[in-house]
């Protein structure tokens, strides 16, 4: 945590910026991730069982869906659905493209000060110390430094979307989700032994 926070302090204020705005657009990308798999409920439901469909609508105040037929919710929650996955790729294109912006330009902005540093150096730096680690440190540390950014990047996204269907699991059905997460737990524990 330490070594984050030494990290943090590297950037300026406008790539700390550009870092909050990326993982403002990981969390907006897992709620979608969670909407997009929660959807996937109602319209098997629609097409399995019609009339617990139409006591959820009731349970939930949903009267305005009660005015449509079997058929037409069905049609109903696949376009949702569809329209939602579609959304949700455009999102995560953008997404990418945000995380790999941003990396590069963090790998740009690191190796230059780390060279600029190397530059202001005096002779006897040069001296003791092997231009191969100095070209090393500027290229290939920088880059796994970049490729530890990346992966929290995605770590953090996962863990936000783990956390989103486990609220929806268990707002759907709060026993089976314990159980399930009990089992999930047990088996993690039994094979981490």
């Amino acid at each position: 945590m330490k070594n984050l926070l030494v990290l943090f302090q590297l950037f300026d204020r406008n790539t700390k910026f550009r870092l909050l705005f990326v993982f403002i657009a990981i969390f907006v990308g897992s709620l979608f991730e969670t909407l997009s798999i929660g959807m996937i409920i109602p319209l098997i439901t629609s097409i399995t069982n019609f009339e617990l469909l139409n006591n959820y609508f009731l349970k939930y105040n949903l009267n305005f869906l009660q005015n449509f037929n079997h058929n037409q919710l069905i049609i109903l929650f696949a376009f949702l659905l569809l329209s939602i996955y579609v959304l949700k790729n455009i999102f995560f294109f953008y997404i990418l493209y945000l995380q790999q912006n941003f990396s590069w330009t963090i790998q740009r902005k690191l190796s230059n000060k780390l060279l600029k540093k190397y530059l202001n150096q005096d002779y006897i730096f040069y001296l003791n110390n092997n231009s191969s680690s100095l070209v090393r440190n500027i290229t290939v540390e920088v880059q796994q430094l970049n490729g530890i950014i990346f992966s929290s990047g995605i770590l953090i996204s996962e863990i936000l979307v783990i956390t989103g269907l486990a609220t929806v699991l268990l707002f759907i059905d709060f026993n089976s989700a314990l159980a399930i997460s009990f089992a999930i737990f047990l088996l993690s524990f039994v094979y981490s032994k």
